[in-house]
Parts: C-alpha cells; structure tokens; sequence
C-alpha cells in the first residue's frame, strides 16, 4: 500500500496559496500524521516499510532549483518537503 500525500507541515502555507488564489482549492480535508496513519493500519497487519519525502521547492526557479534539489536529500530539509510518501506492506492480521 502506497500513500502519497501533502506534508502536513505544509498545511498552513497550502491554506495562504488557496486564500490568495495561487493554488486550485481542495475545499474541506484533514491531513492526518504519518504517526496517526500507522497507528490505523497497523491493527489490521500493514507495517510502515518507508517514509521518504520529495520536493522542497514546488515551482520551478532557474538555477535555485538545480540547488533546493541537492539540498532535499539533507536529513534536516528531507521533512520539510512537500510531498510525504509513506509504503507499508501487509504481514496479514
């Protein structure tokens, strides 16, 4: 199983974009935690096989991005990327 959503960190600016229409609006949603996602599988035998996360600057900006790109690969600006993905696999119940 492979889930693939917005960092919830990002949640306050995703909200800013909407409000001054530089994003399409997703109308109501709750973005639950990587913690609360495991914690709901993890009952019915999904185990958490990765967490990884991409894309630290989500427009592009010439010569910038070539830059932001190396540096999202960093253990500290990894969990402030945008993009969350999370793999779990089924050990059964």
């Amino acid at each position: 199983l492979v889930i693939s959503m917005a960092n919830p960190l990002w949640e306050p600016a995703l909200l800013l974009l909407e409000r001054l229409h530089l994003k399409l609006t997703e109308g109501p949603h709750w973005r639950p935690s990587c913690r609360h996602i495991c914690r709901t599988l993890s009952p019915h035998g999904f185990t958490l096989q990765s967490r990884t996360f991409t894309l630290l600057l989500p427009t592009e900006v010439p010569l910038l991005s070539a830059i932001v790109k190396k540096l999202e690969k960093l253990p500290l600006l990894r969990r402030l990327c945008l993009i969350e993905i999370l793999e779990f696999t089924y050990q059964g119940e």
